[in-house]
């Protein structure tokens, strides 16, 4: 039989990726432009080559791009890797508060969860428009099981539970403790 600490120290071991519904979203029409020039470079040769390596670069790009969105959960806490090499950690004890929702300034994520700790570091604040559901789901029962210390906002406290709240309400109508 297992140790239970081991199957709970296994649980919180997790790698997420951006979902799959990213990639159709973000690279789907790309995709289907490269299989037009393709189709045009059978028919009418290298005329339009330098279309499909542009169009193939592009594609290149952003499958990369959403490829680099991840966040791996451990025993010690979080760590969130964003685009171009950034990374943030969290470590688990030092997790003060969490909340979620949604902003609609230019400069941040739209969609975002937003962790802030004890300690006077900058707040991680993660894109969580990419992410599956269930990661999501996982992510929140993660933080309220390992930081029972850390407040949670309605809609974090709900994800932890399974319950996905609409994401397109304002961050003020979603504060609240739970």
């Amino acid at each position: 039989m297992q140790d239970p600490t081991q199957r709970h120290d296994s649980e919180t071991q997790r790698t997420m990726y951006a979902c799959a519904s990213t990639y159709v979203a973000l690279c789907g029409v790309w995709a289907l432009l490269l299989a037009g020039f393709i189709g045009l470079a059978v028919v009418k040769g290298a005329a339009v080559m330098d279309g499909v390596v542009t169009i193939a670069a592009v594609l290149i790009f952003l499958m990369a791009w959403v490829r680099s969105f991840r966040i791996d959960l451990s025993v010690n806490g979080i760590v969130y890797h964003s685009p171009f090499f950034r990374r943030a950690v969290v470590k688990w004890a030092d997790l003060a508060s969490v909340s979620s929702g949604a902003s609609w300034r230019r400069t941040k994520w739209p969609f975002y969860m937003l962790i802030e700790t004890h300690d006077a570091s900058r707040p991680v604040r993660i894109n969580i428009k990419v992410f599956g559901r269930g990661d999501l789901s996982a992510l929140a029962a993660t933080i309220r099981r390992r930081s029972p210390q850390a407040t949670l906002d309605k809609a974090t406290h709900r994800m932890s539970q399974g319950q996905m709240p609409s994401m397109l309400r304002r961050k003020s109508d979603s504060q609240g403790t739970a």
